[in-house]
């Protein structure tokens, strides 16, 4: 018996076309799933020269498109339902004006001196609300995220352990005077 070459190319024709068919879709699931995606970080940088502290609010484009950066926000209270703008006024040399478009691999910043952000925390853009006044200080700090709005979805991280430390020793004296 003879194979039959038309069934067994018809065959693979067909194993061919369901496979191309599989990976266009999988290649459309895939960014259609999440296009945009940006690492948030919020924490103390230390520059070794001349020993100097900075308050770093960064974000970075990890998607595959172009992600417009509208704000950096510190969310607060046990639902996040409160917020801080963080404003450019007190920022320092090299940070960058928002609203600002990033394409992958960009990253925008934020710098502030441990002065300026404490005049950010004494503000009324960063009030705790009368909701969070009843948290003891440990847990209004401890629900703290750092949250960067763009005109999709805002993206949220847990602030740095160090940026966190900072601000509840900040309320912890200021509650003293």
């Amino acid at each position: 018996m003879k194979p039959n070459w038309d069934a067994i190319s018809a065959i693979g024709q067909w194993i061919g076309s369901i496979s191309t068919t599989g990976a266009v879709v999988l290649s459309l699931w895939l960014t259609i799933k999440r296009p945009e995606k940006i690492q948030v970080f919020g924490g103390i940088l230390v520059t070794l020269p001349n020993v100097n502290k900075y308050i770093t609010l960064m974000a970075s484009n990890n998607g595959q498109i172009a992600v417009e950066v509208n704000s950096f926000v510190i969310r607060t209270g046990l639902f996040h339902k409160h917020y801080g703008i963080m404003s450019f006024q007190f920022t320092c040399g090299g940070s960058s004006q928002l609203p600002k478009k990033i394409n992958y691999g960009e990253k925008v910043f934020y710098y502030y001196t441990l002065d300026g952000f404490k005049q950010i925390l004494t503000s009324d853009l960063f009030k705790p609300k009368k909701l969070d006044k009843w948290l003891p200080n440990w847990l209004f700090v401890r629900t703290m995220k750092l949250q960067v709005n763009n005109p999709g979805k805002p993206f949220k991280n847990k602030l740095h352990h160090s940026l966190r430390e900072f601000i509840y020793q900040y309320h912890k004296d200021s509650k003293k005077n």
